[in-house]
C-alpha cells in the first residue's frame, strides 16, 4: 500500500496539482504555515485600508461524507501518470457494515461513501476530494 501512496502523493505534489490554498495533509504545507500566510495577507489588506472577507468551512465527520463515485471521478483527473486508481477503487468498493444492538445483528448494507478512518490512504484521498473547493473563490 505504501508504494501506491508514495506514487500518488509524489505525482500530485511534483506535478503541482494541489491548489495553492491547500495545506491539510500536504507534505511541507503545515497548518501553521497556512495560518502565517493568512495572517500576512490579512495584515497587508488592513495596512492598505482594504476590507478582509473570510470564509470558514467546517467539515463535520468529513471522511464519512465523501461519495465514492465522485472521489473516483476526481481521482481520474489526478492519476494520469501513476496508476493506483484501480487499487483505490478496490480499496473503497465492496465494503459492508452492520449494526449490533443488544446482541442482535442487522443485515449487512453496502457502504457508498466515506474513506476508512485510520487508513494511511485516507488523508490524501480526502485532500484530493476537497482540493478544488477554492477554485471559485477569487482573491483581489
Amino acid at each position: 500500500m505504501g508504494i501506491y501512496i508514495d506514487k500518488l502523493v509524489n505525482h500530485v505534489i511534483y506535478d503541482d496539482l494541489f491548489c495553492d490554498t491547500q495545506h491539510g495533509f500536504v507534505p511541507k504545507h503545515s497548518c501553521m504555515n497556512q495560518l502565517l500566510i493568512t495572517l500576512e495577507r490579512w495584515t497587508e489588506l488592513l495596512d492598505d485600508g482594504d476590507p478582509a472577507d473570510v470564509i470558514y468551512l467546517e467539515f463535520r465527520k468529513a471522511f464519512n461524507i465523501v461519495p465514492h463515485r465522485r472521489l473516483i471521478k476526481k481521482l481520474q483527473a489526478y492519476v494520469t501518470k501513476c496508476d493506483p486508481l484501480s487499487w483505490i477503487e478496490n480499496f473503497l468498493s465492496g465494503r459492508r457494515q452492520r449494526v449490533v444492538v443488544n446482541r442482535k445483528l442487522s443485515t449487512f448494507a453496502g457502504i457508498l461513501s466515506g474513506i476508512p478512518q485510520g487508513s494511511v490512504f485516507g488523508p490524501i484521498l480526502f485532500v484530493i476530494f476537497i482540493n478544488d473547493l477554492s477554485d471559485n473563490v477569487t482573491y483581489t
